[in-house]
């Protein structure tokens, strides 16, 4: 789902630069590695070129698993394209690395979203499979049926960690991080402990001194966590033309437009936590949106908000935007104060902080604050907010 209305935004509002030549804008700006939310990215390639109906059928004939050879032809398939698109970006790009970023477990906070994906899915599978039994693939609704149903389920993410692990050209990416990779790697793969969303934000603030990144993701969640404030986002791209055209912007374009103000550390620190608090309660994986209240109204409510205290508390923020809100249920402000400790706190592995495992936490955790609540932890699937 994404944050609710925040590409419209940046649309609307000229945040984001469309049209450009991702590989001449990357060049230009002496990008040296691009954070690639790989499922988000590559969903689209499970609905073309028949590969959906060809995980049908293996369903329907209870093959669907890494001990069946063709399934993992499919696999191998699948991963062999995403390599050829993303190793001529690299070397569009100048020779740009390229990490990517997979989910590990899923939250908890999470849930209800995908028990709610889960039976949509299970539904349009009844429906595609009555279609077949009865017409064969001559029904039109087969296809819409099964493109509703294919999604990136535990055994096929499984079997693609299983192939990129295995492919000699990619490499682990704390490799990158201890310099011990083999001369000459330019990809490499890392999984998350559990959303690659906070997971990409964190390796791309934690990059070392010099180098710079992007991020290639059309999910919005990622503007919502802290830090990368000036990396560049790559929000879409068009693979099949000649010179990948897409649409690229920065947070930092985004909180201006917004005119969350970032001229000092202060500003920052209380701009990010005003994005947090939105990007909480506009609509997003965690929380349904409050009807009638859009992005934008509620961007606007949070504009004239003033702190008072350092450092920021979020908590308190989000609070008012309830309040100002109205008609805001119990349980409507525990999935908003559940979806901003996420976007504050977030579980990273901390695989880029070989040196000072408090790095990433002193520059955002300890400026904008979230108070301790159980039931949030319990929500977000630990009692700690870090993992090693």
């Amino acid at each position: 789902m994404g944050l609710k209305g925040v590409h419209k935004f940046g649309r609307d509002n000229g945040a984001y630069q469309q049209k450009a030549s991702i590989p001449a804008y990357l060049n230009r700006q002496q990008v040296d590695i691009i954070y690639v939310d790989y499922y988000c990215v590559f969903y689209f390639l499970l609905l073309r070129g028949g590969l959906a109906m060809s995980l049908f059928e293996l369903s329907l004939a209870h093959q669907f698993g890494k001990k069946h050879r063709q399934f993992r032809a499919l696999v191998c398939g699948f991963v062999d394209a995403t390599m050829e698109y993303l190793n001529r970006l690299s070397a569009d790009s100048g020779g740009a690395d390229i990490c990517i970023v997979t989910d590990g477990e899923r939250l908890p906070a999470k849930m209800e979203t995908h028990q709610t994906r889960r039976k949509n899915q299970n539904l349009a599978f009844c429906e595609a499979r009555t279609l077949y039994n009865r017409y064969g693939y001559d029904h039109d609704d087969l296809r819409v049926q099964v493109q509703r149903w294919v999604s990136f389920s535990l055994p096929f993410k499984r079997a693609i960690m299983t192939r990129l692990k295995r492919r000699k050209s990619i490499r682990p990416y704390r490799e990158r991080v201890q310099q011990t990779e083999p001369r000459g790697t330019h990809m490499f793969y890392h999984q998350a402990p559990f959303e690659a969303d906070s997971e990409i934000v964190y390796l791309c603030d934690t990059l070392t001194p010099g180098d710079r990144g992007a991020i290639l993701s059309d999910d919005g969640d990622l503007f919502a966590y802290g830090g990368a404030v000036n990396a560049i986002r790559i929000v879409n791209i068009y693979w099949d033309n000649a010179n990948l055209p897409g649409t690229v912007t920065t947070k930092a374009k985004l909180l201006k437009k917004l005119k969350f103000p970032i001229n000092d550390r202060v500003e920052l620190a209380q701009s990010e936590a005003r994005f947090a608090v939105l990007a909480a309660t506009c609509g997003n994986d965690y929380a349904e949106n409050v009807k009638n209240f859009s992005f934008r109204k509620i961007a606007k409510m949070i504009q004239v908000q003033r702190f008072t205290a350092w450092p920021v508390n979020a908590d308190k923020l989000l609070q008012t935007v309830c309040y100002l809100l109205e008609y805001v249920t119990d349980d409507q402000a525990f999935r908003f104060k559940v979806a901003l400790h996420q976007f504050c706190k977030p579980v990273v592995s901390r695989v880029a902080e070989s040196g000072d495992q408090g790095a990433y936490e002193k520059r955002h955790r300890s400026v904008i604050q979230v108070e301790y609540d159980p039931r949030v932890q319990c929500e977000l699937g630990v009692q700690g907010n870090v993992r090693n």
